[in-house]
C-alpha cells in the first residue's frame, strides 16, 4: 500500500480537518504503519496534499502530529509491544483479558489503558483531567457520594475522583493493573481496590452509589458478550436519581448500531438516556449518560 491510499492518510486527513485530535491520530498512524519510515512517508505526504489544496489550518495540524511524533520516540515501541496479543491467553473471557492486560501494563501502565497516550505520562494526565472536569461540571462527584467504576485499569481516575470526597470504588480483572493501581493510589483516603471475576458487579449491593462509570472498557464487555449484563448491574447497584457513564460502547465502527444497542438496553431496564454529545480534545471517545429514575 502506497501512503497516498488506505486507513492512514484518512486518518491524517480527518485530523486535519479537525475531526480527530491530534494523538489520537498519530496512534491510529502508528497502528496502520508497517515500520517507522512508513509513519514519517505517509506524514510528509498528507503536508504535502493539503499544501497543494492551500489548506494552511490543515496542514498546521497534521505538523502537529509530526512534531508528536518526532517528540515521542517511544511511542512506536510501546504501541506495537502493547497490542501484540498475550499468547497465553486463551483460557475463557475473563481469564484472556486479565493476561493481555498483565503483559501490557507491565510494558507501559500508561499505554495499557488508553494507547493514545503514546505511552506518555502527561498525555494520559491531560486527558483523565478533561474527563474529570466533564464529571465535575456534571456533578456527578463530590463529598458523601459514592463512585464504582468499572475496569479501573492503573487507577488513573481513583485517585482524583476520591480527592473530591467522592468514596471511589475500582474493580478491575487484572492483577497487573490492581498492583499498579495500589502504587499510584496509595495514601488517597477514599480510594478502594477490587479484583473481580469480570462477570458481573456482585461485589457491590444494590443501590450502593451515586455513580457507575467506565472509561474504555464497554468495547471488550461488549466483545465478551458481557455489555447488557453490566448495564442491568449499574442499573441494580445505583441509587435512585443515580448515573451510569459509559465512554465508548465498543470498536465496531459503526456508531449507529451502538447508539441504538444502547437505547434498546436502556429502555429494557428502565434507565434514561441523556443524550448529550460531547467532544473531547484528547480522546475521540463517545460518551453515553443513562440515568436511573428516582
Amino acid at each position: 500500500m502506497s501512503p497516498s491510499d488506505g486507513d492512514a492518510i484518512r486518518v491524517l486527513l480527518a485530523c486535519g480537518r479537525g475531526e480527530l485530535p491530534v494523538n489520537v491520530a498519530l496512534m491510529r498512524l502508528i497502528s496502520c504503519a508497517h515500520d517507522p519510515a512508513e509513519v514519517d512517508i505517509t506524514l510528509e505526504h498528507a503536508i504535502e496534499l493539503v499544501a497543494l489544496r492551500g489548506a494552511c489550518a490543515e496542514s498546521g495540524r497534521i505538523q502537529q502530529v509530526r512534531r508528536l511524533w518526532r517528540d515521542t520516540p517511544q511511542a512506536w515501541p510501546k504501541l506495537r509491544a502493547v497490542v501484540t496479543p498475550a499468547a497465553d491467553a486463551t483460557e475463557g473471557t475473563a481469564k484472556r483479558w486479565a493476561a493481555v492486560f498483565d503483559r501490557a501494563v507491565a510494558i507501559s501502565p500508561e499505554a495499557s489503558v488508553a494507547l493514545y497516550s503514546l505511552g506518555r505520562p502527561d498525555l494520559l494526565a491531560r486527558a483523565t483531567d478533561e474527563i474529570m472536569d466533564l464529571m465535575l461540571a456534571w456533578k456527578l462527584l463530590g463529598a458523601g457520594r459514592r463512585a464504582i467504576e468499572i475496569g479501573c485499569g492503573i487507577g488513573r481516575f481513583l485517585a482524583p475522583v476520591a480527592r473530591t470526597g467522592t468514596l471511589a470504588v475500582g474493580i478491575d480483572v487484572s492483577t497487573g493493573m490492581l498492583r499498579e493501581a495500589r502504587r499510584r493510589c496509595r495514601g488517597v483516603a477514599g480510594a478502594w481496590l477490587i479484583q473481580t471475576g469480570g462477570a458481573d458487579l456482585a461485589c457491590i449491593g444494590d443501590s450502593r452509589a451515586e455513580l457507575v462509570y467506565a472509561i474504555d472498557v464497554f468495547p471488550y464487555l461488549v466483545d465478551s458478550g458481557l455489555a447488557a449484563t453490566h448495564v442491568a448491574e449499574a442499573a441494580r447497584v445505583l441509587k435512585p436519581r443515580g448515573t451510569l457513564l459509559v465512554m465508548n460502547w465498543s470498536y465496531r465502527g459503526d456508531l449507529a448500531a451502538d447508539r441504538g444497542e444502547i437505547a434498546r438496553l436502556a429502555a429494557s431496564i428502565g434507565l434514561t438516556w441523556v443524550d448529550r454529545p460531547v467532544a473531547l480534545s484528547h480522546w475521540d471517545g463517545k460518551i453515553y449518560r443513562l440515568e436511573k429514575p428516582a
